[in-house]
């Protein structure tokens, strides 16, 4: 099954935010968020949206699943699908704490 990882617009600040601590710890390289988000996505692929240790939450808001990704990055994230061979991945958030 293909899976499409998709960001919502939403999850733009704290994906700014998981930026900016990425690159305030040394070395501070500037192609490593890219390079987290790329495993981030392939991470999704690989498991078809549903990786180790994720955990669906009804009491979040929307009610979705949180996925400890690395570190201090606590993924935010509904499924759909699969819908004509689909699945999607829609990430809502990047925080630096398991969502409440």
């Amino acid at each position: 099954m293909r899976v499409a990882v998709k960001f919502h617009r939403r999850a733009e600040p704290s994906l700014r935010e998981w930026r900016d601590r990425i690159l305030a710890t040394p070395p501070g390289d500037p192609r490593m968020p890219q390079v987290l988000v790329d495993e981030l996505v392939g991470q999704f692929e690989r498991t078809q949206g549903l990786p180790p240790g994720c955990q669906w939450r009804r009491d979040l808001d929307p009610p979705g699943y949180v996925w400890r990704y690395a570190g201090d990055a606590w993924v935010h994230y509904l499924l759909r699908g699969p819908d004509h061979r689909t699945r999607e991945v829609l990430v809502l958030g990047v925080t630096p704490e398991e969502p409440r």
